[in-house]
């Protein structure tokens, strides 16, 4: 009967011991619960603000891509002014033999001038573009890490 009792000693010490791991590896799994959903709760805010940021992005994107619609627009109506006056210029001029040159030159310098112009624009227009799509690949890319 001595022996018996030893072993239900020992049994309850052991069950003791369980109870014991069991509560800590509640608590193990209580905080590693708590650390997934902070880990979660980031994720989560940090796919916003890649998705607030690549909301942004593209609003400029289209802001720039409308401003510069609006630019080409303009430039292609002053393109199209000069044009037209100089035609009426080499007509005026044929008229008048004595001034001819002169006004010739002086229409060609213009147009040529403003031509220049407008492909200098065009260049920048497609440098702020190439631009415009690095800083949404180096914000994309600062979000995701």
């Amino acid at each position: 009967q001595k022996a018996a009792m030893e072993e239900v000693e020992k049994l309850k010490k052991f069950l003791s011991g369980i109870k014991e791991d069991i509560s800590e590896t509640e608590a193990r799994a209580d905080e590693a619960k708590g650390a997934a959903d902070a880990l979660k709760q980031d994720i989560e805010a940090s796919i916003k603000e890649r998705d607030e940021t690549v909301k942004t992005i593209e609003n400029e994107f289209t802001a720039e891509k409308e401003r510069l619609v609006k630019e080409i627009g303009t430039a292609s109506k002053e393109l199209q002014l000069v044009i037209d006056q100089s035609a009426k210029n080499i007509t005026d001029v044929q008229s008048v033999a004595a001034r001819a040159d002169e006004a010739l030159v002086s229409q060609m310098d213009s147009l040529a001038s403003t031509i220049k112009e407008i492909t200098s624009e065009v260049i920048g227009t497609k440098k702020e573009k190439e631009e415009i799509q690095e800083t949404k690949s180096l914000r994309l890319n600062k979000v995701v890490q």
